[in-house]
């Protein structure tokens, strides 16, 4: 990011917000943090929650929005809002047929809570509803 962009809002002017969840600067934001760069993880999570903050406005209800809000609390430390989020996910229609974790590193920090690992059960459950429609074999992960 930085080898091609001077700082996050050079960034942001050619690849904005989609309204459905900033999932590239989410993505920014966990390597960030990761590489310990605490003022440009600020920076790219303020931007984070205020494209989050205009969708909600908007009234979005889409399942991955609410995956992000989850990637985005998660990432804040806020992990049961996170779940409550990855719930609302699933609630709205979210299906996953691989973990979480191998899609949403940041989601490392919530293995192996009780609500987590239902959570991740219960998508695939109903991936798995989905597949025996069309008489295929159930999925494990």
């Amino acid at each position: 990011v930085e080898s091609r962009w001077a700082d996050l809002a050079e960034y942001e002017s050619e690849y904005p917000d989609d309204g459905e969840g900033y999932g590239s600067m989410l993505n920014i934001a966990y390597a960030y943090t990761k590489a310990g760069n605490e003022a440009s993880f600020n920076d790219a999570m303020t931007r984070v929650r205020a494209a989050h903050d205009r969708a909600i406005a908007q009234n979005i209800a889409d399942p991955f929005f609410y995956v992000s809000e989850a990637r985005y609390y998660v990432m804040a430390g806020d992990h049961d809002k996170a779940l409550d989020f990855l719930e609302q996910a699933i609630e709205k229609g979210l299906l996953f047929s691989v973990k979480f974790t191998s899609v949403w590193r940041e989601m490392e920090a919530l293995a192996g809570d009780p609500r987590f690992e239902d959570a991740q059960a219960r998508s695939l459950e109903k991936v798995n509803i989905e597949r025996a429609k069309l008489d295929l074999e159930p999925m494990t992960i």
